[in-house]
C-alpha cells in the first residue's frame, strides 16, 4: 500500500519537546522500478538502497554518524507514537533557518559583500569535511545528493539534510568527494546570477583553501582516470550541450578550472 504517495512525506509539528519534523518515506515510482534500482545499485556496490524502509534506516544512521564525526546534521529525536500516516519515518529538530542556495541569490537580500563572506565560510566547512572524509577513507561523510539547497543556514549553524541515501564503505573517497562538490558548484551556476557567479567563485576558492584538492576534483570529473569513465563524461557533456552547456556541471567546473588557473585550468 503507497497511499498515493512517491517518495516521501514530510510535517512539521509542535511537540513538548518543541517543533519536531517528521519525514515519512514511500517507495518512490512503482516498486517494480524501485526493485530495479535497488539492485542495480547492490551490482555498483556503491550505494545504499533506495527502498523506503532502507532510506529510513540509512538517514538515521547517517545523522548519528555525521554529529559523531563533528558535523552539523538535525538532531535525530527519539520515535513517538504518531499513527495517523502508517509508513516507516524519523523525527528530526526542526531547524529554523534560510536554505543556503537562496541565501546566496542576490534576491534574498543580501550585499554581494555580505554573500561573499557567506560563501567563503560555508566553503571553509566544506573543505573540513571532504579532508576528514579523505583522512578517514569514509565516504559516509559525502552526500549522495549534494547541493547547495540541501544546506540551512540557521544563526551561526551551517545545517546540512536529506540523508536518505549514502556511498558505501569500501567505495573510493576521491571520486564521490569530487561528485558532491560538482552537484554542488552546478547548483550555485543554475541558483545565482550569471555576473556574480564568478565573484562567489573567487570566495569559494579563498574559503576552500586547498587549491590542490580543488583541482583534483576537476581533473576527476572532467578526465576520469579510467577508460570507461572517460567515455561515460564524453556522453554526459554531450547531453549538457545538448540542453544548454552555460548553466551544468561542465560549465561550472570549467569556470572554476579557469579561476584557479595552473594546472586546472
Amino acid at each position: 500500500m503507497n497511499h498515493g504517495v512517491d517518495g516521501n512525506l514530510v510535517f512539521t509539528f509542535e511537540t513538548k519537546v518543541g517543533r519536531v519534523v517528521q519525514k515519512l518515506y514511500f517507495p518512490r515510482k512503482s516498486r517494480l522500478r524501485e526493485g530495479f534500482r535497488a539492485a542495480l545499485g547492490r551490482l555498483r556496490g556503491t550505494k545504499t538502497s533506495q527502498r523506503a524502509s532502507q532510506r529510513q534506516l540509512t538517514e538515521a544512521t547517517q545523522l548519528v554518524h555525521w554529529r559523531e564525526q563533528g558535523f552539523d546534521v538535525p538532531r535525530l529525536i527519539a520515535p513517538a507514537e504518531i499513527d495517523f500516516v502508517p509508513g516507516p519515518y524519523n523525527l528530526f529538530e526542526f531547524v529554523d533557518g534560510e536554505v543556503l542556495l537562496q541565501a546566496l541569490r542576490r534576491e534574498g537580500g543580501r550585499s554581494l559583500a555580505d554573500r561573499r563572506e557567506l560563501m567563503a565560510r560555508y566553503a571553509a566547512s566544506w573543505q573540513e569535511r571532504h579532508a576528514a572524509a579523505l583522512e578517514r577513507d569514509d565516504p559516509r561523510l559525502l552526500q549522495e545528493h549534494g547541493t547547495l539547497e540541501h544546506v540551512i543556514l540557521s544563526g551561526d549553524r551551517l545545517v546540512t539534510f536529506d540523508h536518505e541515501q549514502a556511498f558505501l564503505p569500501g567505495t573510493a573517497v576521491l571520486p564521490v568527494v569530487a561528485k558532491e562538490f560538482a552537484s554542488g558548484l552546478r547548483s550555485l551556476l543554475k541558483g545565482c546570477a550569471p555576473e556574480a557567479f564568478d565573484e562567489l567563485l573567487d570566495a569559494l576558492i579563498s574559503g576552500y583553501g586547498n587549491d590542490e584538492l580543488l583541482r583534483a576534483m576537476v581533473e576527476q570529473i572532467r578526465q576520469p582516470p579510467s577508460p570507461f569513465g572517460r567515455w561515460v563524461t564524453g556522453l554526459d557533456r554531450r547531453r549538457e550541450l545538448k540542453r544548454g552547456a552555460d548553466r551544468g556541471k561542465y560549465a561550472a567546473l570549467d569556470r572554476l578550472a579557469g579561476r584557479l588557473g595552473g594546472s586546472g585550468a
